[in-house]
């Protein structure tokens, strides 16, 4: 997977190191067996969030309710995040701020 360099920050600071770190699929991350209860995800990468949600195996995990930073409130418009989630037969349910909340209808 691509993930994108940092190239400093907005209000000024400087890089003071880069490493380099092994990326791993969400379906190699996630427990084979998920504990009893409601379950929760939330996905906050900058701007790659449609990556981490299509390395998630939606057979074996799928949680309750999903957080994802959307810049773009699904609510204004249909977003490349909200058509897939809806396409897992998620539902938008609310919004805080740049953070998208969808319930699992199933």
């Amino acid at each position: 997977m691509r993930v994108p360099r940092c190239r400093g920050s907005a209000l000024g600071h400087k890089i003071a190191a880069r490493y380099s770190v092994r990326v791993l699929p969400l379906r190699e991350i996630l427990p084979l067996e998920i504990p009893p209860g409601p379950t929760v995800m939330t996905v906050d990468v900058e701007g790659e969030e449609m990556g981490v949600l299509v390395m998630n195996d939606w057979v074996k995990f799928r949680p309750d309710f999903l957080l994802i930073e959307d810049l773009t409130p699904p609510i204004q418009r249909k977003t490349a995040v909200s058509e897939f989630l809806s396409s897992k037969n998620y539902e938008l349910i609310g919004i805080a701020g740049v953070t998208s909340l969808y319930r699992r209808l199933e």
